[in-house]
């Protein structure tokens, strides 16, 4: 009994000694990365919060593609993909943090983004094999005008087509069969294609908050 209560003291020990809280920011400032505070209503806040809500809907989305993989439709190149973009969003935040104007060469040299570009290449990469190779997608493609899910099904029957291989030798590239797009796709197409969706929405905003930044005074 000396020992469990022993082992129980210390666990006690290490749950008191890491808190998720600071009580630092309760005066409505909070500290950057390279140690200066700011009003939390700056606008760095405002893009650090989008970084990290893209962040946050990118690690759901591999949720949804980690649980739809258990069920037999591998997406385990999407996951690793996803947190490797995750990685260097994290890398993005730690450089907004530490504003140019406010920011000594030591702080700087450690957030730089030392690759030369080889990040943005390996993604744009990976995204081309996409669009060459086959590779099973989240969801299927849905049509230029509506969602799958949304739309009911005016043939019970599973197979339509009476020939269930009309090209012995089909396109390895299903996209080169897609008509050209002329209207928005509804986003849909189950969760992980959904949550993705959202994802993509979230970095559109993300990026446009980041973009701001060439005409803040304060980062140049």
């Amino acid at each position: 009994m000396a020992a469990i209560r022993a082992r129980a003291c210390r666990a006690a020990a290490f749950t008191r000694g890491f808190k998720i809280y600071t009580r630092t920011g309760d005066a409505g400032s909070s500290s950057l990365f390279n140690g200066e505070r700011r009003s939390k209503d700056h606008e760095v806040f405002e893009a650090l919060g989008n970084s990290d809500e893209l962040n946050a809907a990118i690690g759901l989305a591999r949720a949804h593609c980690e649980a739809q993989s258990a069920t037999g439709t591998s997406l385990h190149d999407i996951m690793a993909q996803l947190e490797t973009v995750q990685s260097r969003l994290l890398d993005l935040g730690s450089a907004v943090a530490t504003p140019r104007s406010s920011s000594n060469e030591r702080q700087l040299a450690r957030v730089r983004f030392c690759d030369d570009g080889a990040s943005v290449r390996s993604l744009e990469g990976w995204m081309d094999t996409l669009d060459q190779e086959p590779h099973p997608h989240p969801h299927p493609h849905p049509s230029p005008t509506h969602s799958p899910s949304l739309e009911p099904n005016p043939n019970p029957n599973p197979n339509p087509n009476p020939n269930p291989n009309p090209n012995p030798n089909p396109d390895p590239n299903p996209d080169q069969e897609l008509p050209p797009l002329k209207s928005f796709i509804l986003p849909s197409g189950g969760l992980s294609a959904s949550s993705l969706h959202v994802a993509r929405a979230v970095c559109r905003r993300t990026e446009r908050r980041r973009a701001l930044s060439k005409q803040w005074p304060w980062w140049r």
